[in-house]
């Protein structure tokens, strides 16, 4: 069954800030596809540094255009300043995409940012045997009002299993198969994915397939059925911790874009229409809503020309804006939520936080990491208070801190977390801490991002938030942030939590939960 989840990192496995350490990829050439790689192939040194340079993540952009929020450079040109670069290399020259503010590439990524077939491309040269294919399509839930929530995640398992115009339903699994390959769509609050990941050899082969079904699907009456009860049933088998956080975020973004399920429900997307749904694809799959990103052995003209004519076919569209910026929450509330399950206490929170991409959002992503340490060894292992305890940054475009636990005795917990976070607010952390929470961070990350398509995703994600330059600095970018940073970014931000509780209503003090934390 195809993958969709409701907010990257929020609702999937990895819960850490959507960018990526790995600016210098050099795998041994083991030929092996599956090959496993060292910190030294990723440029991360045995002893991580800190210092007190804070280093600006946000990329300057030179140039102003019509239309910024593409970031697709100018046709037929090479940006040089310096040591840094960015080529186009534009296959379709009657294309007609606007040209954007060309941004400023580090000089140590190996990512190559450019135009191929009328559509804009990353390119992440790795030396192995496999490769990842994921076409990011911005927008996610901004692209329809309430009563249609669940309507993409119904268009896109549609379009990839109703069949081609050459190729039958039934068919186009039996090639899948024969490939070994299978075409999946993940929705996101912000954008949703199409991807594929298959053998260097076999890629021209499963590319045409995988733009085939993209660019021109049957949408087969019969299979439309199919594709709703797969959404619907997906959405029903949540995680009952998943379930709340939705609800947390329709309560908090109550008229704005989070308060739709991009999954949808059972209602909403028993009304969808045939008509509507084929519509809605039309308009979602425009290219200046697209973005191509690739993990394989290939270089940016090797691509460019296996690339030809394969997205010429669909229209330029409308380019589709999306909210961003932090949330701020002043102060803390309470709400009691009866959900299907009310016999294992659940509490998540929300907190203020600073825009994706920030230097302040990677200071609180570490003075979440210290605290998550702090909470785990003084409220979880000596009082057993809580159960998948979890405090994090979402690093999404309308950005926001979680808190999520389980709890037998929730008022003792959430007390004995709110003491930890107060703590940590007038006395701040000490540069040991600081130092240990960075080597957790970055080791995590590596262990959590050596394939392919997790390289595809990071880059993929990093772009959609804020710029794919985030993900290739970000090494470099965690070991500069200073020690009052962390702090300034801890005192700024987390001020308060709004939580929702779901659970014995007998086990929750509100006067406990809405307590100040100066």
């Amino acid at each position: 069954m195809p993958e969709h989840f409701l907010l990257d990192r929020i609702l999937g496995d990895d819960i850490l800030l959507t960018t990526s350490l790995l600016s210098k990829i050099k795998p041994e050439p083991t030929g092996t596809a599956n090959s496993i790689l060292s910190m030294a192939d990723f440029g991360v040194p045995n002893v991580i540094a800190t210092t007190t340079t804070q280093t600006q993540i946000s990329t300057t952009q030179q140039t102003t255009t019509t239309n910024p929020q593409n970031g697709i450079q100018p046709n037929n040109t090479t940006q040089t300043t310096g040591q840094q670069n960015s080529t186009v290399i534009n296959t379709n020259p009657q294309n007609n995409i606007p040209s954007a503010p060309v941004k400023i590439k580090p000089s140590a990524t190996n990512v190559k940012d450019f135009v191929a077939d009328s559509i804009r491309v990353l390119l992440k040269p790795v030396e192995n045997e496999m490769v990842s294919v994921q076409l990011f399509i911005s927008g996610g839930v901004a692209g329809y009002p309430m009563a249609k929530q669940g309507i993409e995640a119904v268009a896109l398992d549609w379009a990839l299993n109703g069949g081609t115009k050459t190729l039958t339903p039934e068919q186009l699994q039996a090639r899948e198969e024969l490939l070994g390959i299978s075409i999946r769509y993940k929705v996101f609050a912000d954008y949703s994915v199409v991807s594929m990941n298959c053998l260097h050899k076999q890629f021209d082969e499963c590319y045409q397939l995988f733009t085939d079904v993209i660019t021109h699907p049957v949408f087969t009456p019969d299979q439309l059925s199919n594709s709703k009860d797969a959404v619907v049933a997906h959405d029903s088998e949540r995680d009952p911790m998943d379930v709340l956080k939705q609800t947390a975020l329709i309560y908090t973004f109550t008229g704005k874009q989070y308060d739709k399920n991009p999954e949808g429900d059972e209602i909403s997307i028993g009304k969808l229409t045939a008509d509507e749904i084929k519509k809605y694809y039309a308009a979602l799959m425009v290219r200046k809503r697209i973005i191509l990103v690739v993990t394989g052995d290939f270089t940016a003209e090797d691509l460019s020309m296996k690339m030809r004519n394969s997205f010429r076919s669909l229209p330029a569209g409308t380019a589709l804006t999306t909210p961003s910026g932090g949330l701020d929450i002043g102060g803390s509330a309470f709400k009691s939520i009866s959900l299907h399950d009310n016999s294992v206490n659940r509490i998540v929170g929300i907190a203020s936080a600073p825009d994706a991409g920030s230097n302040d959002e990677l200071a609180l992503m570490l003075a979440c990491e210290i605290l998550n340490h702090r909470i785990e060894v003084e409220v979880t292992e000596k009082k057993n208070l809580t159960s998948d305890f979890q405090l994090s940054v979402a690093g999404i475009r309308q950005n926001l801190t979680w808190i999520s636990l389980t709890s037998e005795s929730p008022d003792k917990a959430i007390q004995a977390i709110l003491d930890e976070v107060k703590k940590a607010r007038k006395l701040g952390f000490t540069a040991d801490e600081l130092q240990e929470a960075k080597d957790r961070f970055i080791t995590g990350y590596f262990i959590s991002n050596q394939d392919n398509a997790a390289l595809s995703m990071l880059l993929g994600k990093s772009e959609e938030n804020d710029d794919w330059v985030d993900a290739e600095n970000l090494y470099t970018n965690i070991s500069n942030v200073a020690l009052a940073d962390v702090t300034a970014a801890l005192r700024k931000y987390m001020k308060g939590f709004r939580f929702y509780y779901s659970g014995n209503p007998d086990d929750a003090n509100e006067i406990i939960f809405t307590q100040k934390l100066d």
